[in-house]
């Protein structure tokens, strides 16, 4: 009976884990990015992806949602390529949505022809 309930908890906790793992889900659990509504996460994504491919270390690149308030801003503070993920880009920026402000860091990288995956 105790496997049985383990079997349930762990199968109940799945949708959970995979979206964690999915890359942007393991950036919205606390903070500002938890009171994202609307489209603030397609417009964070879109600067943030904006940010990797256009922009130069050092160069700030800002977006607001002028229906939900939410803002902030990102830049790159280094490129560089690897082997294993292909080029790649440590960002860095600010958001607030809802009262709540916060940093964040991330890693993009994509392979030749492909789209910026969080590493």
């Amino acid at each position: 009976m105790q496997r049985a309930w383990v079997f349930v908890m762990m199968m109940g906790l799945m949708p959970t884990l995979a979206f964690g793992q999915t890359g942007w889900g393991r950036i919205m659990q606390s903070g500002p990015f938890g009171e994202f509504r609307g489209n603030d996460w397609d417009t964070f994504r879109n600067t943030v992806t904006q940010a990797a491919e256009r922009t130069s270390n050092g160069q700030t690149l800002t977006w607001a949602n002028p229906k939900t308030a939410a803002r902030g801003d990102v830049k790159v503070i280094k490129q560089y390529e690897r082997p294993d993920l292909g080029e790649c880009r440590d960002l860095t920026g600010q958001v607030s949505a809802r009262g709540r402000t916060g940093p964040f860091q991330i890693t993009l990288c994509r392979k030749p022809g492909g789209t910026w995956m969080l590493a």
